[in-house]
């Protein structure tokens, strides 16, 4: 009747124990799922912040377009209009020379402009892209290390309370036969 009571007893220290064990299990997982939550905010904030960049270089690079292409426009009325009034030749190619240049150098800006754009996206993508996996993969190791530790946990439990549980019935045995 000791024993059955020392047996009892143990049992309840080591279901205390699984319990405990459980609890702080769980609150590691609470733990890591507010500051997954919280990096993931955190990410999104950074995305949301280099998309409105992003717009913001865009419309910033239309505007400047359209200045070109309103001066585009007005050096081309500036040379029709020089050009009528002056029927030299020479002065009408030298105007043409230059509205070509004005033309190739809005040309290559529109195209600077379109290649740093696309580069950013670029840039961006691969940020997110990188950050999610990071993220994902800390998410995982640490999810898995949980795992692991409540499977050792719970293995280093059943077989304690086998090996008790088992000297019990065993110590019962011997005092039984006396």
């Amino acid at each position: 009747r000791e024993r059955e009571t020392l047996l009892a007893e143990e049992t309840a220290r080591l279901r205390a124990e699984y319990d405990t064990r459980t609890a702080e299990l769980l609150g590691t997982h609470e733990k890591f799922s507010s500051e997954t939550a919280k990096r993931e905010a955190e990410l999104n904030d950074r995305v949301a912040t280099a998309r409105v960049e992003i717009e913001n270089d865009r419309i910033k690079s239309k505007r400047q377009r359209e200045a070109l292409e309103k001066e585009h426009a007005s050096a081309a009325e500036m040379l029709a209009l020089e050009a009528e009034h002056e029927k030299s030749s020479a002065l009408a190619a030298a105007l043409r020379e230059r509205d070509a240049a004005h033309a190739d150098a809005l040309r290559d800006r529109d195209a600077e402009h379109a290649g740093a754009m696309a580069a950013r996206e670029r840039d961006t993508a691969a940020l997110h892209a990188q950050t999610l996996g990071a993220r994902e993969d800390a998410h995982n190791s640490v999810l898995s290390e949980l795992q692991n530790k409540h499977k050792s946990d719970l293995a280093y439990l059943k077989e304690t309370c086998r090996s008790e549980l088992a000297s019990a019935v065993e110590a019962q045995a011997v005092e039984h036969e006396r």
